[in-house]
């Protein structure tokens, strides 16, 4: 049903309909994966009547590491609109929605050079601004608690 709704999406310039295909088709499980995740029970039974703990289940389920991954994501969203509206829109169309430079180009009606500098200079400036929060973020306050408050 997605490839019927989105099937407009596919581009034969961007690359072929296998790739396409085993795109939407990883995007579609992972979206349900996601939607299932509140429905995965907090215990399991083994084969022999004994109680198996979750994490045991599920490999890589850290609830640490994503407490990091959260916090490293709202680092980032923030940066990111902290940068100038110029910079803010290469970035978001060239890294977060994978455009090419040229339909970067085409949505923003500037010279495809303009795009690439301002990728560049928008690069830089999110890494000035990652390194100041990681920083701020590596002082000892009670900000460091945030995953557990």
């Amino acid at each position: 049903m997605a490839l019927l709704r989105k099937g407009s999406r596919y581009d034969p310039a961007r690359g072929s309909l296998t790739a396409y295909l085993f795109g939407a088709a990883r995007n579609q499980v992972l979206l349900l994966m996601e939607h299932e995740r509140s429905y995965i029970q907090l215990v399991e039974e083994s084969d022999e009547g004994e109680t198996v703990p979750l994490t045991q289940l599920i490999a890589g389920d850290d609830p640490l590491r994503d407490c990091a991954r959260n916090e490293a994501n709202r680092l980032i969203r923030q940066a990111v609109l902290a940068l100038p509206a110029r910079y803010r829109e290469v970035i978001v169309l060239c890294d977060f929605q994978e455009l090419s430079y040229a339909e970067a180009a085409l949505a923003l009606d500037c010279p495809v050079g303009t795009v690439n500098s301002r990728l560049h200079r928008g690069h830089a400036l999110l890494s000035k601004k990652l390194r100041a929060a990681a920083l701020d973020s590596a002082a000892p306050d009670a900000q460091g608690m945030r995953c557990f408050a």
